[in-house]
């Protein structure tokens, strides 16, 4: 559930079972821990490096102790990759090693081989800047909200976090009266409309329209209207909850799932211009 922070001992579990902090559940075992153990899975794979040693004695086949040359941030229950002599395994540091020590007792004999070097996820003040990441205990994730119900009315996936959204509405090109088809915003509370007029040797007059469907009966209405542009220029057009409502240029709206841009031609004088969309929410 958001807003849970659990404080776990990191003795308890693997690395790779912990919970991913990035689901909203927060991990944290910082040195407070019985064996004095550090993970900190609040910074999650911005901690995330990995330590690595030479075998000293061991690694041989049956083998269920390895002796390492060093073993910084080695923790009880970590996977340790083994590798050398024809091929790489990995096997686990049984939950009584003591955290730091480089006599390594495992939970399972190693199985083939002659085993020269041994790898391990640690925390690293640096994460990955610092070397390379081991797969274990660690995801691409993202926060999502999912509705299962589906649908022609539902996109099935939404980002929590929205990203911000650049489109090309009309490339550029000489134009008199036009109309874009239905457009979808996914989940955008704010969006900007921008007119690039280039070309006004013709001497249009032209005039931008923001609108939105009626998803009952797909008739357009106007969320903006913009001032007739007769000048080469860059022209914006804001809508968005909250915004300071400017006549013609910003309107305080939210942005509906289904868009149209018009541009028209008030005096039918060919105009060469381009338009772009940018949407992002928060």
């Amino acid at each position: 559930m958001p807003g849970i922070e659990t404080i776990v001992d990191a003795n308890s579990l693997p690395l790779g079972s912990l919970v991913n902090p990035l689901n909203d559940l927060s991990v944290l075992s910082n040195g407070g821990a019985p064996g004095s153990n550090n993970y900190d899975g609040l910074r999650s794979l911005s901690g995330l490096g990995y330590g690595t040693a030479v075998i000293s004695s061991g690694g041989t086949s049956t083998s269920t102790t390895i002796v390492l040359a060093s073993a910084v941030g080695l923790v009880p229950g970590s996977p340790i990759r083994l590798s050398g002599g024809g091929g790489s395994e990995v096997v686990y540091a049984t939950l009584a090693y003591v955290a730091g020590s480089t006599t390594v007792p495992l939970q399972s004999a190693i199985v083939t081989g002659t085993r020269l070097n041994a790898e391990w996820p640690m925390f690293a003040s640096s994460g990955p800047g610092v070397n390379a990441v081991l797969p274990f205990g660690a995801e691409a994730s993202a926060q999502m909200i999912v509705d299962p119900t589906g649908g022609a009315n539902s996109q099935a996936v939404y980002r929590v976090r929205r990203a911000i959204f650049e489109t090309t509405v009309l490339s550029s090109s000489a134009r008199t009266t036009t109309q874009t088809v239905t457009l979808t915003n996914i989940n955008a509370d704010f969006l900007h409309i921008l007119l690039n007029v280039t070309n006004v040797a013709a001497a249009p007059s032209i005039t931008l329209t923001i609108n939105a469907i009626d998803p009952t009966s797909g008739v357009a209405y106007p969320l903006l209207v913009g001032v007739a542009v007769t000048a080469a220029g860059m022209n914006a057009y804001r809508v968005g909850p909250g915004l300071l409502a400017a006549a013609n240029a910003i309107a305080n709206d939210m942005v509906p799932k289904s868009l149209q841009i018009v541009v028209t031609a008030n005096n039918s004088n060919s105009c060469t211009y381009s338009v772009g969309a940018v949407l992002g929410g928060v």
